[in-house]
């Protein structure tokens, strides 16, 4: 059966909705939806909440509003964040979080306008302080800060809309409760309209301040500026008109529909009909959203019309009279929101989060997508992509994603391992609707599931998505709950859900529950009650993933980490912190504790095993709440200035939620610490908020754009990163970039660190160019295979640091104007040698130079997971003594100036240890600790997890260094530009290193974000 996700499918009945038994939902899916885990609405929630962060929504979004410049696009989603983006860049800039998220739907965000100035949004949704009368947010764009509530609210304000000059705020309420409009200035209601009879699912003001309001009753109303009704018509084309939107000018009103594929164009002062634009031939249940282009030539819509699976989105020039043309493609998901951006773009986004900028030619500039997997039964109906498949004790599941149906993914939890390949696996067992006479009918998005022809209870509005049945049991996911009812059809139980249940299975031993939702996650139910034991997501690349308990104990493959963290609520009246979970590294990272849930079908029994095989106890920990991270917040200059010097004084605030006092708070640029500030932690005395506020003088190049990053630091944590993006403004003779052939100028952080400079004239007097300093490379080469302790001998580990040495030395002259290389190999790495070279690292390179760090030998990890990397002399009786830390590595590195790339191949295999060392090293930690925002590092490691790293007896290398050295010749260089990115590297090596040892060993790279990718080895040097 096809499966349509509408957003038509908001409303379907006209009933007044409250939080009430049979209450209905406008923001849900499916009409009247309830919120089913509310048990004590409103209630202020003090537990910290456990929440997926990909830097994108990954549930529905329901909508989006762009200032008057159209500067920044925020979007508001069912996942409980509105986040504002750049445009045109379409770069997360911030996430505004509602005071309080409780159970199931509180918290939801169904609806946004943004203030022309771009200095305020307004959200609303599930927002309520009680419980009971429904409220809109106002946040703070440059702090994300709630600084006012509109209280009092019958229902929820499902449309928003902000009056040109921003000095009104006009909201669409849910249920026959009509509009309320208030003076942004007092935030005082200055007028409302209660009489309808149904829900206002459309706001818009003119430009001279009338305003329009579309309604489930069939009509649309106009009011005057000064607040009262001027006019009401009713439709002609359908019965619930939904979106609508002004021209430039005012003159028009365009409406779009829920209940039917049709447009109206009406005269903006009569109401007039004036047009219908031209629907022949397409067929869908609606087409609710409409917009203008920026000079109101042309109308845009879009809606429920499905074309070779996806919802195009169509124009009409002439107002809405001339021909229809698609000007998009559009989604696998209905586009949401139209919004004409810079002139003659348009900004497009879906229900599923997609968000696409269109050129005057209707071409895609920028498009961005969810991180995660899209785990719905997809639009065409194909049995392969509804599959969640399970091993004979549900310890394993298979599964194909919509948007990659060619692959199949496999996670074995007990391994904590994912892994890919173009079939099923055939250990994994099928769902099925039938099992002996149990047999399961009209579940199928349908709101009457029956079992053996009797109907099988779900509340209103409720609509079944998947079901698994055994002979007795049915297990059966829904948008509100997941149930397990017995043969007879009697309630076993029922679980609140974080989305719909798109997939569903039951282990053939009787043991758990799997369900896939719609937060792209793949979840571990208890069967015998339902209990939460597990939780995966995996994003849609399949390169990054985390698994993670109830109580937050997780495991992640490099680079996951972050994909988790905690929302932490602050009171009714303040936006909630967050804090991923690489905050809590020490107290959650438990792999030993992953593993193990789903065979004890207990966490706290998991959690007690993991601590005797490791030799600790887990004590009962303080509340999160209690030693929680600093939180530093960038005030000015504003996102994007250009600075008229090279300088730029960052104002900023810091708070410390757990009260421990804040010590330092640290500058990167470009995801790499400055060496000098001026201002530097002069912070004000705390206001009554307990926060700080201080000035920081950073440096900001002329003619480049930089990132400036701050974070704020505790004895005991540190802050997440707050970003900003400054330009400094070129000089009048603008430095000239030399580069290597084939490769492209610029000014960005990007540009290569060997450029030189030249001059070009500009107008007015000549104003000298300073000479940028060509960097230099220094590269500290470690391996050992010729140990003092025999037992730990290989191969190549040697041959590898010398193979690479002199692969660095050849690249003076090149990128680099001069190379220093110390190598340590075999005997020579010493503990002592190691960390001396550590430090001779850290004083030599300057911001401007590249500094390496190779890394081979023996690696491993003690019981509570720490790394530390084995020297020539190493005792292993004594190995904290006489091994290299992990933290010792990582606090030299980040103390190391300029550009910092890490290539660590410790994961060799070897009986060499015991006492609880593994015997080779689990690099997936050490990975995410160096590649963290505040060390601000490359990684490059031999392999993930627990892969061991292949020796070739037939290359005489690693497997990892002889594809190193293979990029270097110029096979990685794709582009023929005469050098190798890190990008490139990263792709050539994984390829390589998968190929040499026949897909057991998978390397990988980890990037910071605020670090752009840059040329690191020139090709072919002799």
């Amino acid at each position: 059966m096809v499966r349509l996700i509408l957003i038509c499918l908001l409303m379907t009945m006209d009933v007044a909705w409250t939080r009430n038994a049979g209450a209905q939902n406008p923001g849900s899916q499916n009409p009247g939806a309830q919120n089913p885990g509310a048990q004590n609405p409103g209630a202020q929630n003090t537990v910290p909440v456990l929440r997926i962060e990909t830097g994108a929504h990954e549930a529905r979004t329901n909508d989006a509003a762009t200032d008057a410049a159209r500067r920044i696009l925020v979007t508001a989603s069912d996942d409980k964040t509105a986040r504002v983006w750049s445009l045109p860049e379409v770069r997360l800039l911030s996430v505004l979080r509602p005071p309080s998220i409780v159970t199931a739907d509180e918290g939801k965000l169904y609806a946004v306008a943004v203030a022309p100035n771009g200095l305020w949004a307004a959200v609303s949704g599930w927002t309520s302080r009680d419980g009971l009368q429904e409220t809109v947010l106002i946040f703070d764009l440059t702090t994300g800060q709630v600084t006012r509530r509109l209280e009092g609210l019958p229902n929820v304000a499902v449309a928003l809309a902000i009056s040109a000059d921003g000095t009104r705020l006009a909201a669409g309420l849910g249920g026959a409760n009509g509009i309320r409009a208030w003076n942004t200035a007092t935030w005082r209601q200055v007028f409302s309209d209660a009489n309808y009879t149904g829900r206002v699912g459309g706001v818009a003001f003119a430009p001279d301040g009338r305003l329009a309001a579309a309604a489930y009753d069939g009509s649309v109303r106009l009011y005057a500026p000064i607040g009262h009704r001027l006019l009401i018509t009713r439709m002609e084309a359908g019965q619930r008109p939904y979106q609508i939107a002004f021209n430039a000018g005012g003159t028009r009103l365009a409406l779009g529909f829920q209940d039917i594929v049709a447009v109206e164009v009406r005269d903006g002062t009569t109401l007039a009909l004036l047009t219908r634009p031209d629907v022949t031939g397409l067929k869908g249940n609606g087409m609710p959203r409409v917009a203008w282009s920026a000079d109101g030539a042309t109308l845009l819509a879009a809606g429920d019309v499905l074309d070779k699976g996806l919802y195009p989105v169509f124009a009409w020039g002439a107002a809405g009279a001339g021909p229809r043309r698609v000007v998009d493609a559009g989604f696998g998901d209905p586009t949401f929101v139209i919004r004409p951006f810079a002139g003659t773009g348009t900004a497009l986004v879906s229900s599923r989060g997609d968000i696409a900028l269109l050129n005057a030619a209707g071409r895609r500039t920028v498009t961005r997508a969810p991180l995660g997997q899209d785990l719905n039964r997809s639009i065409l109906p194909t049995h392969a992509t509804r599959r969640l498949s399970l091993a004979r004790d549900g310890g394993a599941v298979g599964w194909i994603a919509f948007d990659a149906p060619d692959r199949w993914l496999r996670f074995d939890a007990a391994e904590a391992k994912l892994t890919t390949g173009p079939s099923l696996p055939p250990d994994l067992l099928d769902w099925a609707a039938q099992a002996g006479e149990t047999r399961v009918t009209d579940w199928d998005d349908n709101t009457a599931p029956k079992l053996n022809g009797r109907p099988l209870g779900l509340d209103p509005y409720e609509r079944a998505e998947s079901v698994a049945v055994t002979p007795d049991k049915v297990l059966l996911g829904a948008n509100y709950w997941l149930r397990l009812f017995n043969a007879s059809g009697g309630l076993t139980w029922r679980r609140p859900v974080p989305g719909t249940v798109w997939r569903v299975n039951q282990s053939a031993d009787g043991r758990l529950a799997v369900a896939a939702f719609a937060d792209r996650t793949i979840r571990w139910h208890r069967l015998s009650d339902g209990q939460e034991l597990l939780a995966l997501f995996v994003t849609a690349d399949a390169k990054r993933w985390i698994a993670f308990t109830p109580s937050g104990y997780y495991t992640a493959s490099p680079g996951g980490e972050d994909l988790i963290g905690w929302h932490v609520n602050r009171g009714v009246d303040k936006a909630a912190d967050f804090f991923s979970a690489s905050r809590f590294r020490d107290r959650f990272y438990r792999p030993d504790v992953v593993t193990r849930v789903l065979a004890t079908l207990d966490e706290g029994v998991a959690l007690k095993q993991a601590d005797l095989a490791r030799g600790t106890i887990t004590t009962q920990a303080a509340p999160i709440v209690q030693d929680l991270p600093p939180v530093v917040t960038i005030l000015s200059p504003a996102e994007g200035a250009t600075l008229s010097g090279e300088e730029a004084s960052i104002g900023y605030s810091v708070r410390s939620p757990s009260g421990k006092p804040v010590r330092s708070v640290r500058v990167l640029i470009d995801g790499r610490p400055i060496p000098t500030t001026r201002g530097l932690g002069r912070e004000e005395k705390p206001n009554a908020q307990g926060e700080m506020s201080g000035q920081i003088v950073v440096p900001v190049p002329s003619g480049r754009t930089v990132e400036v990053t701050l974070i704020a630091s505790t004895e005991t944590h540190v802050s997440e990163p707050a970003r900003r993006r400054l330009s400094g403004v070129p000089a009048r003779a603008a430095p000239v970039l030399a580069v290597l052939p084939g490769m492209s100028s610029g000014t960005s952080s990007g540009t290569s660190p060997g450029i030189t400079s030249g001059t070009v004239p500009g107008t007015g007097p000549a104003v000298p160019a300073k000479p940028v300093r060509r960097a230099a490379l220094y590269a500290l080469v470690i391996g050992v295979a010729d140990y003092v302790k025999p037992s730990l001998k290989l191969d190549f580990a040697g041959k590898d640091a010398r193979d690479i040495a002199a692969l660095l030395e050849r690249q003076k002259g090149g990128l680099y104007r001069d190379v220093e290389v110390r190598l340590l190999d075999d005997r020579h790495a010493s503990r002592e040698a190691v960390l001396d070279g550590l430090d001779w690292l850290r004083r030599s390179a300057t911001a401007e130079d590249v500094a390496v760090l190779f890394l081979a030998g023996h690696g491993t990890n003690d019981a509570t997971g720490r790394f530390w990397f084995l020297p020539a002399d190493v005792d292993t009786d004594r190995l904290r003594s006489t091994a290299v830390s992990g933290t010792e590595i990582k606090e030299a590195l980040a103390a190391t100036p300029g550009r910092v790339v890490a290539f660590l191949d410790a994961c060799h295999s070897g009986n060499v240890l015991g006492g609880g060392f593994r015997s080779a090293a689990d690099m997936d930690r050490l990975s995410n600790e160096l590649s963290a925002a505040e060390v601000g590092l490359v990684v490059f490691a031999s392999s993930t997890g627990r892969e061991v790293s292949r020796e070739l007896t037939e290359l005489r290398n690693g497997a990892f260094t002889a594809a190193l050295l293979e990029a270097a010749t110029g096979r990685a260089d794709t582009e023929r530009k005469g050098a190798v990115t890190l990008e490139e590297l990263n792709f050539f090596v994984l390829q390589r290193v998968k190929v040499l040892t026949k897909g057991e060993q998978h390397p990988n790279m980890l990037r910071p974000g605020s670090i752009r990718d840059f040329p690191l080895l020139t090709v072919g040097r002799p």
